[in-house]
C-alpha cells in the first residue's frame, strides 16, 4: 500500500516549543542542573526561559515526543495532509509558532487553545559540549482535553485514521482521551502504536502502561525503559530480551489472538525485536557513527519510530522498515535539535 490517503495517520500529545542555546557551567550551576538530563520545571526554574531568550544564536523547533515522530512521518511521505496531530496550546506567540510550523510540513492539526494563564508548553535546551540538559514546562500541554477529542471536527480525524501513535508522555496529560482512541482503533481493526518514552513510565503509571499495551500492535522502547519494565513486573529474567517477550505475549484487550510487533533499541548495540506469533527473539544491527559526527542524540527515538512506521504502513518488509528506522535516527542525531532539512541526506542515507 502507497498510495495513503489523508489522514491515514492520527497522533496525539504534548506539544511544546524547543528553545535551544548554548550554556555555560555558570547557568548550571545557577539552576541547579545535570549535564545530559531532563527535568520538568519547578518554581525555581521558570526565570531560566526569560534569561535564555536573551541570549543570541537561539534555535525554535517545535517539538514534543509524539510531534517530533508525526511530523517526520508526514516529512518522509511527502504526501500533504497524510498525518493529523491533536495537542494543546496557549494562545501566545510560541502557540503560533508550533502551528505554523505543522503548517509548514502540510501536517493537519485541531490544537486546543488552552485559556489563560496557561502559556504554550516549552523546553529550555541547554546545550555544552554536545550535552543538553533540558528544562520542560509543560504549561498548555495539560489542557488537552476528552471534550476537546470528541467535537465532530476532532473526532472525525480519529475516525478517518486508519493508524495511531501516542507517546507513553500523554498518560500525565490525557489518559482518557489516549485511552478513547486506542479503544477505538482496537474495535475498528487498525493499528494502534504506543511508545513507553521514560523509564518512570512503566515504574510509577504500570497500571496504564500495561492497559495502552492491551490495545497496541506496536510497542517502542529502549533499553532503560525495557529494565523499567522489567523490574516493575518482577520477572525473574530481568533481561531486556524477556521483557520484550512478555511485552509481546501480553493479552490484547478483547481477549482476541493478535500479532503485537515489540521493537526495543539498545543505543549503539543492535536492537531487538519479536511479535506474539513468533518465538524468536531477533537482532538488527545499527548504524556506528563516530564521536564527531554525532550532534545530538535527543529525539533519536522519535525518528526512529518515525522511519520504521512510514515504511511500515506502506507493506514494505520487516527488515526495510527497520533499515530506514536506523537511518532516520541517524538522520537527527546528525542535526541540532529536532529539525528536518532537505531530505537529500536522508534519502542518500535510506538508498545506501
Amino acid at each position: 500500500m502507497h498510495d495513503l490517503p489523508e489522514g491515514y495517520v492520527f497522533g496525539m500529545g504534548n506539544p511544546l516549543l524547543d528553545i535551544i542555546v548554548d550554556a555555560d557551567d555558570y547557568m548550571y550551576r545557577k539552576y541547579n542542573l545535570k549535564k545530559d538530563n531532563v527535568v520538568l520545571a519547578e518554581e525555581k526554574h521558570m526565570t531560566i526561559y526569560d534569561e535564555i531568550e536573551k541570549k543570541k544564536g537561539l534555535n525554535y523547533i517545535a517539538g514534543g515526543a509524539t510531534l517530533n515522530t508525526v511530523k517526520m512521518i508526514q516529512w518522509i511521505l511527502q504526501k500533504p495532509f497524510v498525518c493529523s496531530y491533536v495537542g494543546c496550546i496557549g494562545a501566545d506567540v510560541q502557540g503560533k509558532y508550533i502551528k505554523n510550523d505543522c503548517s509548514g510540513l502540510d501536517l493537519m492539526t485541531e490544537f486546543q487553545i488552552a485559556t489563560e494563564p496557561l502559556m504554550t508548553g516549552k523546553v529550555a535546551v541547554l546545550v555544552s559540549e554536545k550535552l543538553r540538559s533540558m528544562v520542560t514546562y509543560l504549561g498548555a500541554a495539560c489542557g488537552l482535553s476528552l471534550a476537546h477529542i470528541e467535537q465532530p471536527h476532532v473526532w472525525s480525524l480519529v475516525e478517518k485514521a486508519q493508524v495511531y501513535y501516542i507517546a507513553g508522555f500523554v498518560i500525565n496529560t490525557c489518559y482518557e482521551g489516549m485511552l478513547k482512541v486506542a479503544k477505538h482503533s482496537l474495535e475498528n481493526g487498525k493499528l494502534f502504536c504506543f511508545n513507553l518514552s521514560a523509564p518512570f513510565l512503566p515504574q510509577f503509571n504500570t497500571k496504564e502502561v500495561d492497559e495502552m499495551i492491551s490495545y497496541s500492535g506496536i510497542v517502542f522502547g529502549n533499553e532503560a525503559e525495557a529494565e523499567a519494565y522489567g523490574e516493575v513486573h518482577g520477572l525473574l529474567d530481568e533481561t531486556v530480551h524477556a521483557t520484550a517477550r512478555y511485552i509481546a505475549d501480553l493479552p490484547f484487550a478483547d481477549g482476541e489472538k493478535r500479532k503485537r510487533l515489540v521493537i526495543i533499541t539498545r543505543g549503539k548495540n543492535p536492537l531487538l525485536y519479536t511479535d506474539s506469533f513468533d518465538s524468536e527473539i531477533h537482532q538488527f544491527m545499527v548504524e556506528q557513527f563516530a564521536d564527531d559526527q554525532i550532534i545530538d542524540t535527543n529525539g533519536a527515538g522519535d525518528a526512529f519510530a518515525a522511519g520504521f512506521v512510514a515504511d511500515y504502513i506502506r507493506g514494505k518488509p520487516m527488515v526495510t522498515s527497520l533499515h530506514s528506522a536506523v537511518r532516520a535516527a541517524a538522520y537527527i542525531i546528525c542535526r541540532s535539535g529536532f529539525s528536518l532539512g532537505s531530505r537529500d541526506s536522508y534519502l542518500l542515507k535510506i538508498n545506501k
